[in-house]
């Protein structure tokens, strides 16, 4: 289950590549969206489920939540501006240094996405499935915003393509490198492994959610961002509750 939700994740991302190429323009009103449900669903997760679950396994896992912000924040700089979607809307011209940072930054944001959803599985079948709905939400305006960017800079539709389809290699890669540090006889067992990982993920979601997303799509629509924010903290909650019903997991 877990490798073909990986594979899942990893085609959203050519997807939103896809979308591009093929000229389907998105308006700002629908990137922000899908943008606002998704940092609604990401808050939900990261404060309700992976924090929680990381911390009741090791309490020293907190320094590894605030590492996980800070590294997507310096991220953020490196990346010169916007790492999911509001840059290719609002400049349609880009300088091609700044294309290639963002698409370093996604490339590296993509390695841990695959990563977290290893480490969620490991941990716990619900929140693996909450932790793929909160990647997959957000990797078509991944895909979309790292096209759109290459496109703009390059004028080669071709380009655009191959750097969608090198984020969602940069996805697998996260997930075969988390695999394979979970298999391997380290200081650590699977569990703290995997806990550590959740922590590290929860920091960046929170980051991702409060310090990126919410602030851009606030600032472009304000009854669109609330609307859309809660629709997604809903959705989460509607999610555990079809589990719950379902008798179909042990939540710690």
């Amino acid at each position: 289950m877990t490798p073909l939700l990986v594979l899942l994740s990893a085609l959203a991302n050519v997807m939103g590549g896809l979308l591009v190429v093929a000229r389907k323009a998105w308006s700002h009103r629908a990137m922000g969206g899908m943008l606002g449900f998704s940092a609604g669903f990401l808050l939900a997760i990261a404060i309700l489920d992976l924090i929680p679950e990381s911390l009741e396994m090791d309490e020293s896992n907190a320094f590894l939540i605030l590492l996980g912000l800070l590294s997507v924040y310096f991220l953020g700089l490196f990346s010169s501006g916007h790492h999911h979607g509001e840059a290719s809307l609002h400049h349609a011209h880009p300088a091609p240094r700044a294309g290639a940072g963002l698409f370093v930054g996604m490339l590296i944001h993509t390695f841990f996405d695959g990563a977290s959803i290893v480490a969620a599985f490991d941990v716990d079948v619900e929140i693996g499935v909450l932790v793929f709905f909160a990647v997959i939400l957000h990797k078509i305006p991944d895909g979309l915003t790292v096209a759109s960017m290459v496109l703009a800079s390059t004028r080669k539709r071709n380009r655009a393509l191959w750097a969608s389809l090198a984020l969602g290699a940069s996805t697998l890669l996260g997930a075969l490198a988390m695999a394979a540090l979970l298999s391997m006889d380290v200081q650590w067992n699977q569990e703290q492994i995997a806990a550590m990982a959740l922590a590290f993920s929860a920091g960046a979601f929170l980051y991702v959610a409060v310090g990126d997303v919410l602030p851009e799509i606030h600032h472009e629509n304000k009854t669109l961002s609330t609307i859309t924010v809660v629709m997604g903290i809903l959705v989460y909650f509607l999610t555990t509750s079809l589990f719950s019903l379902g008798g179909m997991i042990h939540h710690h």
